[in-house]
């Protein structure tokens, strides 16, 4: 996977002074474990295109957090510590801590977590606990300087994503009204994303088009359409692509952009894991054959 990015579209900012900072990363996760000082509240600032596990291990007293305006308050954390943010989320957050506090994120690669079919982790969860989560981080991030560390993190990814969404899956539902989004807000979701594959889609811009809370518009989204809107996004991203690498010469980077993806490589590998083949691979059978228009899986 790429580095967390800094762009107009993605950006992490925290206030205190990083002490002291390890990290290691592979083709589907990167870790990084922190100790940050401060002499008051630490403020922070972050969206980032891929998803994020936060494990704020010790020295918070507690934190305030808003993500794409829906507001979370935990007191004295403890081992509730646990917090997950979606890609492409926009959130802010005040952490009352000591004059050291050690924390650890792991960036999880979007494309890895979208092309599993089961995943819903389109929402967060701010200060949670998960034992067995809990116990494989120490486990991650004592492989940061293993050779093998490219093989663990993936299978560690594998595991953590079934553990968030069996976790998400405990949420009580928020009710939503009956039949999903109306037609005429499907349509203009639907219009809004395609004119937007190319650059980053957020639940808070999609929920205001249905004039819905975050919470209410993924509830409502999902009994729509039967997929998550991450998910949907990332289906329209692909299909864009497929019908760009099938039906025009432009280079593989230029597609990757004009499809949302970061780069080649993120289209790549995320292509690769959806359609068991590369983009050129993908092309060269598609352009070869007689009926372009029935695109293989």
């Amino acid at each position: 996977m790429s580095e967390p990015e800094d762009s107009k579209d993605y950006y992490r900012f925290v206030t205190g002074v990083v002490a002291a900072r390890a990290s290691a990363m592979s083709a589907t996760v990167k870790v990084e474990s922190l100790v940050r000082s401060s002499t008051g509240p630490i403020d922070w600032r972050f969206r980032q295109r891929d998803f994020a596990l936060f494990w704020f291990r010790a020295g918070f007293h507690g934190f305030d957090v808003s993500v794409d305006g829906s507001q979370t308050r935990v007191r004295e954390p403890g081992r509730r510590g646990l917090s997950l943010f979606p890609g492409d989320a926009a959130t802010t957050g005040e952490f009352r801590a000591k004059s050291v506090c050690e924390y650890d994120v792991i960036f999880i690669d979007r494309g890895f977590v979208e092309g599993r079919s089961t995943c819903i982790l389109d929402r967060e969860l701010v200060g949670f606990d998960e034992p067995k989560i809990r116990s494989s981080l120490v486990e991650l991030t004592s492989w940061k300087s293993d050779a093998s560390f490219g093989l663990m993190s993936e299978g560690w990814a594998l595991q953590t994503i079934a553990r968030l969404t069996v976790a998400l899956g405990e949420i009580p539902d928020v009710p939503t009204a009956r039949g999903g989004l109306s037609p005429t807000a499907m349509r203009r979701i639907d219009e809004y994303v395609m004119a937007n594959l190319h650059v980053a889609v957020g639940m808070k811009e999609l929920a205001a088009i249905a004039s819905l809370s975050v919470r209410h518009f993924a509830r409502a989204f999902k009994q729509s359409t039967g997929a998550t809107p991450a998910r949907y996004i990332f289906d329209r991203r692909l299909d864009l692509a497929k019908r760009l690498l099938a039906e025009t010469s432009q280079h593989v980077t230029e597609i990757a952009l004009v499809c949302g993806f970061s780069h080649a490589q993120h289209l790549s590998n995320t292509f690769r894991r959806a359609t068991g083949r590369t983009p050129t691979a993908f092309r060269r059978i598609v352009q070869g054959a007689q009926s372009p228009a029935h695109y293989p899986t």
